[in-house]
């Protein structure tokens, strides 16, 4: 059975060491989510593991064509991605025929006990549970009544960085929606992120340029944004300003 997982306790802002270079980091825009997509040209593939995925008319994939990916087919070359901050959220694979990012499947995965994410956060979604780490065959769904995951094992692609899908115990596989996060145990923010409080108020911004990484404490969605807990009640950040590397 999928455990609950209770959050942690709050306390100061304090970051850890330095752990990397830091990559380009986009932050926040506001208290959402991304007001508006940032669309770039690509030259890569998408794999679809022959699964009927949804095709939709526009970048926010909101205009499902009522069409499918051909199931003889694995690999898609993609034109153009659609961003939210740091995170692709669907493919363009030409002629504006978009798919989520959240529906590309790899081609070969390893499964490795859980040892960077601190929780998966439904964000009260009835996300839906695999039997297997591909996504393929589905079982049912999480409690919408519970947003925090217990996450046991992970899977990463055998020929890309990242990971795939989280076992919330018992082979009860999910992945990341455009609603739902793992959340990272600690995350990059670069200096001039915005910081607000649990009520949606701006507080400040992070000034700190000697350190880049932080602990995370807590994770809550507010005013439509999932947003993470640095400290105290006046450090809450925008989850997807931040990147685990």
């Amino acid at each position: 059975m999928s455990k609950r997982i209770r959050t942690a306790r709050r306390r100061l802002i304090v970051p850890l060491f330095l752990l990397g270079v830091v990559m380009f980091l986009a932050t926040s825009s506001g208290i959402t989510k991304a007001d508006k997509l940032t669309i770039k040209d690509i030259d890569t593939t998408f794999t679809s593991k022959n699964q009927p995925i949804s095709i939709y008319s526009d970048p926010e994939t909101t205009q499902n064509t009522g069409r499918t990916l051909n199931i003889d087919v694995n690999t898609w070359r993609t034109f153009q991605a659609a961003y939210n901050g740091n995170y692709a959220t669907a493919f363009n694979l030409g002629g504006s025929q978009w798919v989520k990012a959240s529906d590309s499947r790899p081609n070969e995965l390893n499964v490795n006990p859980n040892g960077s994410f601190r929780e998966f956060y439904s964000n009260g979604e009835a996300t839906t549970i695999y039997s297997d780490p591909y996504l393929t065959q589905a079982i049912g769904k999480l409690d919408p009544s519970i947003s925090h995951w217990e996450i046991i094992r992970v899977s990463n692609p055998t020929q890309a960085d990242g990971t795939y899908s989280f076992d919330l115990g018992n082979n009860q596989w999910v992945g990341t929606t455009e609603n739902a996060r793992a959340i990272n145990q600690t995350l990059f923010f670069q200096t001039g992120t915005k910081l607000f409080n649990s009520a949606g108020q701006a507080t400040q911004t992070i000034d700190n340029p000697q350190h880049f990484t932080y602990q995370i404490f807590d994770v809550k969605t507010i005013n439509d944004g999932i947003y993470v807990n640095l400290g105290n009640d006046s450090q809450w950040a925008l989850f997807d300003s931040g990147t685990p590397y």
